[in-house]
């Protein structure tokens, strides 16, 4: 039996553009539909490939520190305001990172809290560290603990710290996710950020 070789694909003449290029019977092209495109357009070609920037640089491309007394963060935010970004596929909460990069490691089992209860501020002269329930407390002192908002103003209301431990372990031992949205009546997307970390990252 006589096996066929397969012909090489042809790539993009376009220096540093490696991608192939579409054949067929008819014809033969010599650039790559994203170059072809990108010339019609008037843009350079080929596109320079997208290089993640280095965390720290991507931490202060996004800091705001034009208002006084808060620095605002000015990138992705979760659902409760707070400032997010993502390195190796998981979502790191800007103001513990803020609080890593002025104060250093932050000790186990302890969480990052907010003086000026900004949310999205990643000031390190506003943060401290303290345990899971001393910010619940700074929060009912506060008024902002849960009940202190009307009705599903909040969209974590209806969880603690205690019930999204629960989540997790019935995720890890395999419980269907609608199971669990049902019994604790939260949505699938609450339930999404729960098992990605964009929300209770903290736990």
């Amino acid at each position: 039996m006589v096996i066929a070789k397969l012909a090489k694909p042809a790539t993009c003449k376009h220096d540093g553009c490696s991608r192939p290029v579409r054949q067929s019977k008819r014809q033969n092209f010599k650039t790559c539909t994203n170059c072809a495109n990108r010339k019609a357009k008037g843009l350079p070609y080929p596109a320079e490939q997208y290089v993640l920037k280095p965390l720290l640089e991507r931490f202060w491309m996004n800091v705001n520190k034009a208002t006084e007394g808060c620095w605002v963060w000015r990138g992705g935010k979760t659902g409760a305001g707070y400032g997010a970004l993502q390195e190796n596929k998981k979502f790191i909460l800007a103001h513990r990172l803020s609080y890593e990069i002025h104060n250093g490691a932050i000790p186990e089992g302890m969480v990052v809290c907010h003086k000026c209860d900004n949310p999205s501020c990643v000031n390190p002269d506003h943060l401290f560290i303290g345990t899971q329930a001393e910010n619940m407390l700074d929060k009912k002192n506060k008024g902002r603990a849960k009940g202190a908002h009307k009705g599903g103003e909040h969209a974590l209301a209806k969880l603690d710290s205690a019930k999204v431990c629960e989540i997790r372990n019935l995720m890890a031992s395999g419980v269907k996710h609608r199971e669990i949205t049902k019994k604790y009546k939260i949505s699938m997307s609450t339930l999404t950020d729960i098992k990605s970390g964009k929300t209770w990252g903290h736990l």
